[in-house]
């Protein structure tokens, strides 16, 4: 049986989860959970035993905590995309590439990946992504400038938007 490990950081918007297999950090979860609706969450992860490993994770809760104090942190973190379909892992792989303070539209990523009709299809993918701020859907927005749509939901998306361009009460509007 394989061994999930987990661990928390608290952050100015919450409390953070992340968990990581042999493989690298495989989940990375910015919902207001309860610690009960979390080990749910993880326990998605099938046949792994749940591990909570302050220790192993320490690496990373560092980086993840200079990232919330304002920092550019290049988070150099093995990951474990296995979760994903190959079109999923190419989005995330091509949305690892945005740069930090940047937002990009749904449409340049799907012309990233080789079809600039797939769109919606890139935000699919992105609504699927286990380890958002590692792989950083928030950057990704519609191309009218709205925010579109989070997996952390849409107020943690504003609040990374905000921490990354260093701005408060940015306006948005919901939507995909």
């Amino acid at each position: 049986m394989s061994v999930l490990r987990y661990s928390t950081l608290e952050t100015p918007q919450g409390t953070v989860w992340f968990a990581a297999s042999d493989e690298g950090l495989k989940f990375l979860l910015l919902r207001y959970f309860n610690d009960r609706r979390v080990i749910q969450e993880l326990r998605k992860a099938r046949g792994a035993k749940l591990v909570r490993d302050d220790r192993a994770l320490r690496p990373f809760a560092g980086q993840l905590r200079r990232y919330f104090e304002g920092h550019r942190v290049p988070f150099d973190v093995e990951l474990d995309l296995s979760t994903g379909t190959p079109f999923q892992q190419a989005v995330w792989k091509a949305v690892r590439k945005v740069p930090y303070g940047t937002l990009v539209p749904y449409k340049q990523v799907a012309r990233e990946v080789g079809n600039v009709l797939a769109a919606r299809a890139v935000g699919n993918a992105l609504g699927a992504n286990p380890i958002p701020i590692v792989v950083p859907c928030h950057r990704v927005i519609r191309i009218d400038g709205a925010l579109g749509g989070f997996t952390g939901g849409i107020r943690w998306k504003k609040k990374l938007i905000e921490l990354e361009l260093g701005q408060k009460g940015l306006e948005f509007t919901e939507g995909s």
